[in-house]
């Protein structure tokens, strides 16, 4: 069947899928009879793990692997696949441990019932904004494996900083404010580069190494994103990094698609050279290193495409087109927009797209989500989703006027770290009347909060297919699912793929979509033939009740109480209203800086009952 008929046709994804149980052992299912052609192979270097999907020709999922870093390599002692520091706020992972896991995860392909020496062609993805940093003499390393070892041993001392940081970091306040000052303004920088500075971004994290890490510095002789990182063990060579993941770098000029040599060389010297080439998305980089044909079968025409950036390559998974709506449920939730428009809000993020020429995603980042659900999950007794949803039935739509924030780590949107509980009178409370009070603020204050900042961003104008997508592992779960479509009044749009990032990132290694010299095709047939359908509609009835909740949550403050105590809570922390009531920021709008909200760059968290609003 050619593609192109294949795309006419009614796409039913076959679903087989390969997982690591608690012993490291197999298991799958459906795989022995399947009449496959050709495969195309997707890989999701993620925080917690990496996933990968094979399809086929005609877009049918053949099978899906997952190698969880802790499964595989325990001794390395991450949580969740980092090392976090709270107290400092720094968030790093161990580069080895991503190899070591990347080995595994190969291994296990190896030994299941797909041949290998029919993937035609791999593409990938992998957490935004974190760095890796190789020694000198790495790339001949690269160059020259030797497919009798793994490549944990062969690359054991290939990196000049061991351990990576990563987007959960946010430790480099200080070297923020220093880039910003920079180019005059946090409104210059996202002009330029996408985006005001983040300290999870690569500009500021790469200064802070360069400041605090002199000898690895200079035993550096590359610097990769981690999309690059991986696609580099697979070319045998240094990768070059795609325009899309590289705008969530503060160092890629969107304007001009380079590196911003300025901002490069003022968080390092050299710094330019180290990142090395750029590239369009879904350019072809060339064939899969020999190693991998000698050690794992794959056949040595096998092409490689490059890299991205998870979301960037979620969002192809998921069938979206210019004008579609999604929120990613993951370690991290973020939501996007697909528009032709750069929309520039200071708390948001303007990518290149993968897949328009002319396109954009515009995007915000909310730190605390699958993390603080689980944790919250597990407080209330709950051992599985299952257990969690029955009690969320328990509370009524709107929670009778209970709110929660939760912010288990410091929060990028807005920047405020601590859980906060109120009252139906926005009054600050230690607990709720009951569990089941307890899941619904939960879920309901981070879906409306959602909804605040894509307002006040501006991004729900660009908004125009009527279209809500929502992916990631909480998608699963169909009464998070209805929270999200009652607050939004939207209906809720998916398809039969679970781990989008992977399967977007194998559709981007299909030849028809494959970028040779400077030309590639959009993939307009893609986001209508997935499957895509709606998962569930919003209940009507509910609308008046979250305006009302909505309403109330976010007053904006008022010139009478913007000045005066704070109601008298016990524990003098702002009210639900008072953390997002306001812009917080930059642009001529009150802001509030209070209890727990910490103001970078301008300001700093005040002790218990006090409270600072600026123009």
């Amino acid at each position: 069947m050619s593609q192109n008929n294949a795309l006419d046709t009614v796409i039913k994804l076959c679903r087989s899928v390969v997982s690591l149980n608690s012993r490291n052992s197999i298991s799958m299912e459906g795989t022995e009879n399947s009449n496959i052609g050709g495969l195309f192979l997707g890989f999701d270097f993620s925080t917690q793990q990496i996933k990968a999907t094979l399809i086929n020709d005609r877009l049918e999922i053949v099978a899906e692997f997952n190698c969880p870093y802790e499964t595989v390599a325990p001794e390395y002692g991450t949580t969740g696949g980092v090392h976090l520091d709270v107290k400092g706020k720094k968030a790093t992972s161990p580069v080895l441990m991503w190899i070591k896991t990347f080995d595994r995860l190969l291994d296990e392909m190896k030994s299941s019932a797909i041949d290998l020496g029919k993937v035609k062609g791999i593409g990938g993805c992998a957490q935004q904004h974190g760095s890796v940093y190789w020694k000198h003499g790495a790339e001949q390393r690269l160059l020259n494996l030797d497919a009798h070892q793994t490549l944990a041993e062969q690359m054991i001392d290939a990196f000049s900083i061991g351990n990576s940081p990563v987007w959960m970091d946010a430790s480099t306040s200080l070297e923020c404010r220093e880039i910003e000052e920079f180019v005059g303004s946090p409104q210059n920088l996202q002009r330029l580069t996408g985006s005001r500075a983040f300290e999870r971004f690569t500009a500021s994290q790469i200064r802070r190494i360069y400041k605090e890490q002199p000898e690895g510095v200079a035993n550096t002789e590359h610097i990769s994103l981690v999309s690059s990182f991986a696609a580099s063990l697979l070319i045998g060579r240094y990768a070059p990094t795609d325009y899309a993941d590289a705008t969530g770098t503060n160092l890629f000029n969107i304007n001009e698609n380079v590196w911003e040599s300025s901002i490069c060389e003022f968080c390092g010297k050299g710094v330019t050279k180290n990142l090395g080439a750029l590239c369009r998305s879904r350019t072809l980089l060339g064939k899969i290193a020999k190693y991998y044909v000698d050690r794992y079968g794959f056949a040595k025409d096998c092409f490689i495409t490059a890299f991205t950036g998870d979301t960037c390559a979620s969002l192809v998974g998921i069938g979206m087109k210019d004008g579609d709506f999604a929120i990613s449920l993951g370690t991290s939730d973020t939501t996007f927009v697909l528009s032709k428009n750069p929309v520039f809000a200071i708390d948001g993020h303007v990518l290149l797209s993968p897949v328009e020429e002319d396109g954009f995603i515009l995007m915000l980042g909310f730190q605390n989500g699958s993390k603080v659900r689980e944790q919250v999950r597990s407080e209330l007794k709950c051992e599985t989703w299952e257990d969690f949803s029955k009690l969320l039935s328990l509370a009524k739509k709107g929670n009778d006027g209970f709110l929660g924030l939760y912010y288990d780590t410091q929060e990028i949107t807005p920047k405020i770290l601590g859980r906060f509980r109120f009252d139906p009178d926005g009054k600050v409370i230690s607990s709720y009347p009951s569990a089941a009070h307890e899941a619904r603020a939960l879920i309901e204050g981070q879906f409306l909060a959602k909804k605040y900042h894509l307002l006040k961003a501006g991004f729900l104008k660009e908004f125009s297919c009527g279209r809500l997508f929502v992916t990631g592992g909480g998608s699963k779960n169909a009464d998070i699912l209805q929270v999200i479509s009652d607050i939004f009044q939207l209906p809720v749009y998916s398809n039969d793929s679970k781990n989008s990032a992977s399967f977007g990132s194998a559709l981007l290694a299909l030849p028809n979509f494959q970028r040779r010299k400077n030309n590639a095709p959009p993939l307009d047939g893609i986001s209508t033939k997935l499957g895509v359908k709606i998962t569930v509609s919003p209940d009507k009835t509910a609308d008046k009740v979250f305006l009302a909740l909505f309403a109330t949550a976010f007053a904006a403050p008022t010139e009478e109480n913007k000045e005066t105590d704070l109601r008298g809570s016990a524990a003098c922390l702002p009210t639900f209203g008072y953390v997002f009531g306001a812009a917080l920021g930059y642009s001529g709008v009150y802001g509030a800086y209070s209890f727990g909200y910490y103001g970078r760059p301008y300001g700093y968290s005040y002790g218990a009952g006090y409270r600072y609003w600026y123009k």
